[in-house]
């Protein structure tokens, strides 16, 4: 149960207002005079559109071309909040030669996590190549650097 603070008018009703940013439910309950009020109110914080994108699963340090492999990227509000978000992977080397990732690149997370498993790379390069998520609204990070290899 969570308390907020408040004050009462003359009439002896008293206001109070509950500002939270966790997502989920919360009972919200009163005292008054150090006795606590048996009533209680539950309300639910929603989580809000997504703002951060994280790596949880980067690619491992080399693959071979063609092979898939699997990446998750996770999405949260701005509070830190799982929510969902179709998240977008973008592949560069490091040399800037143009490249494709093959595979899905536009995942709807679940449950907060965008999990692609079917991801290819079939150009084998001494060059560094490294996967960058994006989604509406959010930041964009770039997963660790990993090499292609014949």
């Amino acid at each position: 149960t969570e308390f907020a603070t408040g004050t009462t008018n003359g009439s002896g009703v008293a206001t109070a207002s509950y500002s939270g940013n966790a997502a989920g439910s919360h009972t919200i309950g009163a005292s008054a005079g150090g006795v606590t009020i048996t009533q209680t109110q539950t309300v639910t914080v929603s989580a809000g559109a997504a703002a951060n994108l994280t790596f949880t699963t980067q690619p491992p340090n080399s693959v071979s071309s063609g092979v898939a492999f699997t990446v998750a990227v996770s999405v949260a509000d701005g509070f830190g909040n799982t929510t969902n978000a179709t998240v977008h992977l973008d592949l560069s080397r490091a040399d800037a030669t143009p490249v494709t990732l093959g595979g899905t690149n536009d995942i709807g997370s679940i449950g907060g996590v965008a999990t692609f498993s079917d991801l290819t790379v079939g150009d084998p390069s001494i060059s560094a190549y490294t996967l960058t998520a994006s989604s509406t609204g959010t930041d964009s990070p770039n997963s660790s650097s990993f090499l292609v290899n014949p």
